[in-house]
């Protein structure tokens, strides 16, 4: 059995804390909205995650033919994990590979996305948004490639021009600046620094009570550190949140985590609640 470790930066503490491997029970489906073919645009919102799935697998499953031969060292064939964006104007781009894979079948597989049928981006507030979905094939010897959808993430930005130029110069609170700090439960104190630490450290008790290595990344020795961040909005959820790290698995158990988050009291500022940003990078290390 491999032990690990999980070390998290917050401010200028560090925690170190042991867990333990365990399946996903996070959909990100149910997080996101993401672009779709025109073909589901039209199904009820209980199919629509079905449609894009079936629609996706099944073209790439029909469209791939590729076969590796089997070997002593390759009996049970190999994973290749990749990704590809549909961006806001909804055009398919940035085809991404995990680990450098053999030319061919990078060739065969980009030439597969670019052909995909007609996808649509998602739209939020009036913006639309580039979705990034990640993918595994797992190529079975002398058969063909099974694929399957792990994660998908979906970004609405601005465009620069449309950005409000009128705040550019108002510093955005943080959990240094803001006038009362959101309170996490169960938190109690004499000041805001007492609500502070305590905040940290509900954090970290959150993180180390839900986290669980990914299994593929523990069998294969993936590691490094993910950036989460993510809003504390004026009702105390936790909402928008982001992640970047060396692998998707990685990825989506940091967001897994946050979005098990309790409700907390809001930050406030002159009596009124308000948005407040968050940020802890995660590093994911053996021991």
């Amino acid at each position: 059995m491999i032990n690990f470790r999980v070390i998290v930066f917050f401010i200028s503490l560090l925690f170190h804390f042991q867990s333990h491997s365990q399946d996903y029970n996070y959909n990100p489906f149910s997080e996101n909205k993401y672009a779709t073919f025109t073909s589901c645009i039209d199904t009820s919102s209980n199919l629509k995650e079905s449609c894009f799935r079936t629609n996706l697998l099944d073209k790439l499953s029909n469209s791939l033919h590729y076969s590796i031969e089997k070997t002593r060292d390759n009996k049970d064939g190999r994973d290749v994990y990749f990704s590809f964006q549909v961006d806001s104007i909804s055009q398919i781009s940035k085809v991404f590979f995990f680990k450098p894979e053999d030319p061919q079948l990078q060739s065969d597989l980009k030439t597969i996305i670019f052909n995909l049928p007609k996808m649509v981006a998602p739209i939020e507030d009036g913006i639309a948004g580039s979705t990034e979905i990640f993918l595994k094939l797992h190529l079975i010897p002398e058969n063909k490639g099974v694929f399957s959808i792990i994660d998908l993430k979906t970004r609405f930005e601005k465009p620069k021009d449309e950005k409000d130029e009128t705040n550019k110069d108002i510093e955005k609170p943080t959990l240094n600046t803001i006038e009362e700090v959101p309170v996490f439960p169960g938190c109690s104190g004499d000041n805001q620094q007492d609500y502070r630490l305590c905040f940290q450290k509900g954090v970290m008790t959150h993180i180390n009570k839900n986290f669980r290595f990914p299994e593929y990344a523990l069998k294969n020795g993936i590691k490094g550190k993910v950036y989460i961040s993510f809003i504390i909005d004026k009702a105390g959820d936790i909402t928008k949140i982001r992640t970047r790290g060396p692998h998707p698995f990685l990825e989506l158990e940091a967001r897994r985590i946050f979005t098990t988050f309790p409700k907390v009291k809001p930050g406030m500022i002159d009596g009124a609640a308000v948005q407040v940003p968050f940020s802890v990078p995660i590093t994911f290390a053996f021991q």
